[in-house]
């Protein structure tokens, strides 16, 4: 009977090894994955949030730059040559094209494709209107200052900033969603850890256990 008590008792000792070893595995593969998740939600913030944030205030100043030099063009006794205002012009263009081609690469929400795909269309208006001053202030600079003032004008050039600064709202909001993330995410792993400790513990007394 001794040898048997014996026996049944290395059996479920051996079990419980098994067992536990079983569970401190499974809990090591969901803390793998978890990291794994943590480390996306980290190179999303970045790459999806972080730079195109960073895009969106370079778009805000290709802009006013853009605006700038029509203005001082118009407005200012001393005028620069005509062709380095349609240089400096054609440069903000090109540079504000490249911009929303880096940003259309980004992982977008619906809402922030939607404000995207508007801001692209205020940004064609604004270029005609920007043109048609350009053209007649070649020849009647004070005739262009008007059109810059016109409402037409000064409304498209403010509407894409409240575009603009919708998209960046959008932008933190996801963030603070992607933040939220990665705190349950880690939050998650402290409790897998906590968990695997404890296993190891009870593996620990089961070991000795069946070795007494």
């Amino acid at each position: 009977m001794p040898k048997a008590d014996s026996t049944r008792n290395r059996s479920s000792t051996l079990f419980l090894l098994i067992a536990l070893l079983s569970l401190i595995l499974v809990s090591v593969f969901l803390s793998r994955d978890s990291l794994l998740q943590l480390r996306q939600a980290s190179v999303s913030t970045y790459n999806d949030r972080l730079v195109p944030t960073a895009i969106i205030v370079q778009l805000t100043a290709t802009l006013n730059n853009q605006r700038q030099s029509l203005e001082d063009y118009v407005f200012s006794e001393q005028k620069q040559p005509m062709n380095l205002l349609t240089w400096q012009i054609d440069h903000n263009k090109r540079r504000a094209d490249s911009l929303l081609t880096k940003f259309s690469k980004t992982l977008m929400t619906k809402e922030e494709t939607i404000e995207l795909q508007a801001f692209r269309r205020q940004l064609i208006d604004y270029n005609q209107l920007t043109d048609e001053t350009l053209t007649v202030a070649a020849t009647n600079p004070g005739r262009a200052g008007q059109l810059l003032l016109t409402p037409a004008n000064r409304n498209a050039f403010g509407q894409m900033n409240r575009t603009l600064d919708q998209l960046t709202t959008l932008q933190l909001t996801v963030g603070d969603e992607l933040l939220t993330e990665s705190n349950d995410q880690t939050n998650y792993i402290f409790v897998l850890t906590a968990v695997q400790i404890g296993m190891i513990f009870l593996l620990g007394i089961a070991v000795l256990r069946g070795r007494l």
